[in-house]
């Protein structure tokens, strides 16, 4: 007797479209629900940022701070950083050069849900360091003062959009390098 072979053939569900438009709606919704989630992470971290921030490392409490939250458009803003010594011994910060400290500001840009920091403006772009190794001494319990004004320009000198600005503060001491940041608004 001649075997026969037998084919079975696979079927095809005729609503193939409908599951299909099914999965791409619960795909869409899982896409929205994770961007929610992403911009919630992203404010929760930045919330934490405003008008003043410190920190305290190695008997010496560094704090970075502007006059207020929301300024108007144009408005000077006088960025300042200190550095107390907490410890009852003198501390030497000692520097290479002349640039004891620096500023950036940064606009905070929404690109897709998220704010992204785009650099504006740098205290040491027109304040060039120059090879000057050097040394501060703070004594106990006395703070040395660190400040500069933006006056709400670019790097090119032309006036900034109102918007959120993040402004981080560094210290540039040879082995105490410490950044803090702070958040403003203009209008």
């Amino acid at each position: 007797m001649a075997e026969k072979k037998v084919r079975l053939k696979r079927r095809i569900p005729h609503n193939t479209r409908h599951q299909m438009r099914y999965f791409l709606a619960i795909l869409a919704v899982v896409f929205v629900i994770f961007i929610l989630v992403l911009r919630y992470l992203v404010w929760a971290r930045q919330s934490d940022l405003g008008v003043s921030a410190g920190h305290e490392a190695h008997g010496l409490f560094y704090k970075l701070e502007i006059e207020r939250a929301t300024f108007s458009r144009g408005e000077p803003i006088k960025v300042q950083l200190s550095v107390q010594n907490m410890s009852d011994k003198a501390v030497t910060l000692q520097f290479a050069d002349s640039l004891e400290f620096d500023f950036i500001v940064q606009r905070e840009v929404n690109m897709l849900f998220v704010d992204v920091p785009m650099d504006v403006w740098k205290f040491s772009a027109k304040n060039v360091p120059q090879p000057k190794p050097h040394a501060i001494v703070v004594p106990p319990g006395e703070k040395k003062v660190f400040s500069a004004m933006w006056d709400q320009t670019d790097s090119a000198g032309n006036p900034v959009k109102a918007g959120r600005y993040i402004i981080t503060g560094t210290l540039n001491a040879i082995d105490r390098t410490e950044s803090l940041r702070v958040r403003g608004q203009t209008n």
